[in-house]
């Protein structure tokens, strides 16, 4: 019993590992090679900024721009030049993931840093760079691969990929256990004899059920059962 307990638990720690692989797997893939759709651009926005910014950032952003594709969507908020305050900052978050986003990535912009797409930010927060052809990435020009996760969408996404993948493992475990269950042979479902210890259509060994057991030490029950 130990031993089969333990067996499940290390399939369940794989296999949800594995769908963490195939989450930021897929993820990757919306926002590398999913087609950028129509641009859609809305001034006055006047909205809160996209994600956290420094505390010297004007309060809220002024032209919005979206972007999406399958599993992916880009969107980048800036503030006019207009004034010592606001400097221009802008701000672009990448959020990809199938079917939820599962992971974003943000950069920032400030003209009068030598180098305004990094800053004092990290990878970790920007994600990988990857640069593609202009005809084909209008906008963005670059592409970014998130490593931050989207909590919600990852934890779903990871859930539903587990169980596409246990799905394989524990349909065929457990119509064996319900055929063993019913003293039948585990390969060809053909009914199995107390003292028997090899099916006579399939040759398969067969391990006694708890059932059988029982038959086998006390006879006159099961034919009274009977």
């Amino acid at each position: 019993m130990k031993q089969s307990a333990m067996r499940w638990t290390t399939l369940g720690l794989l296999v949800a590992g594995a769908a963490c692989v195939i989450n930021v797997a897929v993820a990757w893939a919306c926002a590398m090679y999913s087609a950028a759709g129509p641009i859609q651009i809305y001034a006055n926005f006047g909205g809160r900024w996209l994600a956290p910014v420094p505390a010297d950032w004007p309060s809220s952003g002024h032209t919005l721009i979206v972007c999406e594709g399958v599993g992916v969507e880009w969107k980048g908020l800036a503030t006019p030049d207009t004034t010592p305050r606001d400097r221009g900052c802008g701000q672009t978050v990448c959020r990809s993931g199938w079917p939820f986003f599962a992971l974003q990535s943000e950069r920032r912009a400030v003209p009068d840093s030598p180098h305004p797409s990094r800053g004092k930010s990290r990878t970790w927060r920007e994600g990988i760079v990857v640069h593609g052809p202009a005809a084909q990435w209008a906008w963005p020009s670059e592409r970014m691969l998130p490593l931050v996760p989207v909590w919600f969408g990852f934890g779903a996404n990871t859930l539903l990929f587990a169980v596409l993948l246990f799905i394989p493992f524990a349909v065929p475990r457990a119509r064996r256990w319900n055929r063993r269950r019913r003293s039948r042979c585990v390969r060809c479902n053909h009914q199995l004899l107390p003292e028997q210890s090899l099916c006579t259509e399939c040759g398969q060994r067969a391990k006694p059920s708890a059932h059988r057991t029982s038959e086998m030490e006390d006879p006159s029950s099961s034919a009274i059962a009977r």
